[in-house]
């Protein structure tokens, strides 16, 4: 029989700042521990007090050693006080304990139980809240029945995130629980990771960004509600809640640049951060890559990363040499090596002979950051040499053996999943491939990275990512047959296209002609309503040339669209903006920050829009963004461009219902797209029983998927298809044709609206009520959460066949403002 595991020697740290009354009564449940007094000690860490704490400590009665360390006070010095008394301390374990924590006798003996043979453990103890003002240290001497002590009634948090993460175990968020009133470690694992951080000037978040630390370092959190403390709250110093708040936002500047988790990051943060979100691990690397490679990185969407180079510094000067001031570029002599060296939330294990889309790090942080659970993601290959993309996991594995790298080309990896693996003695090859084959793993099929070849191949010189129309077939070929047709459709579109003529240059002389204009937004993404108001901008600016890529040559315009608080379109603009050019905005709608939070800086935005010649937004609570965040200049509500657009000659069939349902993947109000084309489907079907003939429209190929779906769920499958995503003047006439349409696609109703057709707008996203509001149909929108059949049969009902005159009035009062803010640019851009 094997003995147990001898206890470990601990020290209890109390870090403290005057408050010598509830010191004493913590020092108090101390001496009553049940733990062997020769294996425990105490150590008071004074920041600074006026109170005479040393006397206090030395009136303490107890059997074991304590000692008093004091520091000079300079600002809020706690995580300074925890270090000084962890040095004053040779223990095997280190409990931090708050000076107003009042203890039960097992305490102790619970916290060091946990770290008997594990080094890798941090204990995350209990904590009630109560009022201590009548328990006396003569009390807690003699046993105080804690079960009876009056709680303040305040729930802690940490209850409720053991609950939602399995006890810190699943998800990315388990280290918020490291609140350093009541944990423990070994000493061991508190100097790997290097104590708490002494820049922090501000009551509390020390002790979550040192817990940010210890998570990223792979130590396993342990929830111990039953190691509990009992919290003086009537001793709080640090002015309550509204004191606790300033400090945290005191505290945020540091934190952001500290622990790149989104629920610290929410953004990029302005400076560059010390601790990046991607820490990009390039292995093999030919020649030319380190610098073309950081290129590509720094022109990222989402330029929050630093790079590890894993080679031999003077093998790729003058790169090399160049870099030497720059803290985001490292070299190492091993893969281990730069794992070891990396702090990004992230790792990014990438081939040396790839090139990078722009989008790349913002992909792999929208796809993970969304899912908290998952551990690795993988993505699709473009192929240089052949134009071929490789979507399906089985193909990119195929491509990385070819390749005959140890390392796969591209792999994303969350720090602390790989530590995990390598504290268990994985090497970092073994280690990737659990990630890879294990649960949950992500893939996208979208092809982020390029590769010269199927197989090694040389690295072109230069080697950037890039993709022409022949390349988007084949990238949609391998995603199937169908896609692939639409594909070849939607290449056939764009080459029948008149071809535009390109922008000048920045520094080259204008020339003679049209001015050109750089329209940003989403478009060439096969979707009607982004093809919708390209087309109505092209017709209402045609006195200039539109591109939809290259540089601007007069005007830098965005587009319609939810493009403002949407991650990317202010970084493009930034990035193609000179003071050379006009910019204005034209139709552009602004993500809901009640539904999107503010994905960008506001800031920012502001700075850009405050440059413009003309601000035109689709709706009226866009424009009440903008003004809620602070916009000074001039503004206005111009309306969705695709207003724009007409249907000549188009016929009414009466009795004819269209019908524009959407794919969200489970992204919309109610988070069910099945339940809300289970209503669809019931509609329809009395519809029809109504003796209306039902069409449905797709404004865009993921569409098909949910009309197939509904049409399944129908009695009868006599209905209509038009595939709307490839034919914008063909969408305008069937929609033309039908007594009313009821659009879960916001641009079916736009285009409803552009026709004179009435609309029931079904809103899966907050866009749908700020156009719906802009043409005052409000009362005809229904959330996707409080979707039902008999609700869209009494509204098509209150509809009939006639568009409600305010709607009609709208119409027309947009289409000349748009005419007019047209105008209002051109005489800018001319000027």
């Amino acid at each position: 029989m094997n003995a147990p595991e001898p206890l470990p020697t601990t020290a209890v740290v109390i870090p403290v700042y005057n408050r010598g009354d509830a010191l004493a009564k913590t020092l108090a449940g101390l001496a009553v521990q049940d733990y062997p007094a020769e294996l425990m000690s105490v150590v008071v860490a004074d920041d600074g007090s006026e109170d005479d704490i040393e006397s206090i400590v030395a009136a303490t009665d107890a059997d074991f050693d304590i000692v008093y360390a004091r520091q000079t006070r300079d600002g809020f010095g706690a995580g300074r006080a925890r270090n000084l008394g962890a040095t004053h301390s040779s223990s095997d374990v280190i409990v931090f304990l708050d000076s107003d924590g009042l203890t039960e006798p097992t305490f102790v003996r619970g916290h060091a139980g946990h770290h008997t043979g594990a080094e890798e453990r941090v204990v995350i103890g209990g904590r009630v809240h109560i009022e201590a003002r009548a328990i006396t240290v003569e009390a807690i001497r003699h046993g105080v029945d804690w079960a009876s002590s009056e709680t303040t009634g305040h729930d802690d948090f940490r209850t409720l995130l053991a609950r939602r993460t399995g006890g810190f175990t699943s998800t990315d968020e388990g280290y918020r629980a490291f609140v350093s009133s009541n944990v423990s470690m070994s000493r061991s694992l508190f100097e790997k990771v290097g104590g708490f951080d002494p820049r922090f000037r501000w009551w509390g978040s020390e002790d979550s960004e040192f817990g940010w630390r210890l998570w990223q370092a792979g130590a396993r959190f342990v929830d111990d509600s039953g190691v509990r403390i009992f919290h003086q709250t009537d001793t709080d110093t640090a002015g309550g809640q509204v004191g606790r708040q300033r400090a945290r936002e005191l505290n945020a500047g540091l934190m952001s640049s500290l622990v790149p988790q989104k629920f610290y990051r929410k953004q990029m943060p302005d400076p560059i951060p010390e601790v990046p979100k991607f820490t990009v691990i390039v292995h093999d690397v030919p020649a030319t890559a380190p610098r073309e490679i950081w290129r590509s990185l720094v022109g990222q969407t989402l330029p929050d990363f630093n790079v590890i180079f894993v080679a031999e510094p003077q093998e790729h000067d003058p790169f090399a040499g160049a870099s030497v001031g720059d803290p985001r570029v490292d070299f190492a002599d091993s893969v281990s090596s730069a794992v070891e060296a990396s702090t990004g939330e992230y790792l990014v294990f990438l081939g040396g002979f790839t090139a990078v889309s722009l989008t790349f790090l913002q992909n792999l942080r929208k796809r993970l950051d969304s899912r908290p659970v998952a551990t690795s993601l993988s993505c699709g290959y473009w192929v240089h040499s052949d134009g071929s993309t490789y979507g399906r996991v089985e193909d990119v594995e195929l491509v990385d053996s070819e390749w005959g790298e140890e390392l796969p080309q591209m792999l994303a990896v969350r720090r602390r999943e790989l530590i995990l693996r390598l504290n268990r003695g994985f090497e970092v090859p073994a280690a990737l491939d659990d990630l890879r084959h294990g649960q949950p793993h992500l893939h996208t099929r979208q092809a982020l990275v390029a590769l010269p070849g199927v197989m090694r191949a040389d690295r072109p010189d230069p080697f950037v990512y890039g993709k022409g129309i022949a390349k988007q077939f084949w990238d949609e070929l391998q995603l199937g047959p169908s896609q692939a047709v639409k594909a070849s459709l939607k290449v056939a579109k764009q080459r029948l296209r008149p071809p535009s003529v390109p922008a000048p240059q920045k520094g080259e002389e204008r020339i003679a002609g049209p001015p050109g204009i750089r329209y940003v937004g989403w478009v060439g993404k096969g979707n009607l309503g982004d093809e919708a108001m390209l087309d109505a901008t092209r017709q209402l600016m045609s006195w200039g040339e539109i591109n939809t890529r290259g540089e601007a040559g007069r005007l830098l315009l965005l587009g319609g669209g939810t493009l403002i608080n949407r991650n990317q379109y202010l970084g493009w603009l930034q990035e193609r903006d000179s003071p050379r050019i006009e910019r204005a905005v034209f139709g552009t709608g602004v993500a809901s920050t009640s539904y999107w939070g503010v994905t960008e800086d506001s800031s920012e935005w502001l700075r850009w829009l405050q440059t413009c010649a003309y601000v035109g937004l689709r709706g009226p609570r866009s424009a009440e963004t903008l003004q809620r965040w602070g916009f000074k200049g001039p503004l206005e509500v111009c309306g969705d461009p695709a207003l724009a657009l007409t249907a000549p000659g188009a016929v009414r069939k009466p009795g004819s219902v269209v019908i524009s349902p959407a794919w969200t993947d489970g992204q919309l109000w109610g988070e069910s797209d099945i339940d809300v084309y289970r209503s669809l489907a019931q509609a329809a079907a009395r519809w029809q029983k109504e003796g209306r003939e039902i069409t449905f429209l797709a404004c865009h190929p993921t569409d098909d998927r949910p009309i197939l779906m509904i049409r399944d769920m129908m009695e009868r499958n006599d209905t209509s298809y038009v595939a709307g995503y490839l034919d914008v003047q063909g969408s305008l006439e069937v929609l033309a044709a039908a007594d009313f349409v009821v659009g879960e696609r916001l641009h079916a109703c736009v285009l409803a609206a552009a026709t004179s057709r009435p609309f029931i707008a079904v809103e899966y996203r907050p866009k749908l009520m700020d156009f719906s509001e802009s043409v005052g149909m409000s009362d005809y929108v229904v959330r996707t959460d409080a979707l039902e059949p008999d609700h869209l049969l009494e509204l098509g009902s209150q509809l009939g066949e006639a568009a409600p005159a305010r709607m009609l009035s709208a119409v027309e009062e947009y289409r000349e403002r748009l005419r007019s803010g047209a105008e209002t640019i051109r005489a800018a851009v001319e000027a």
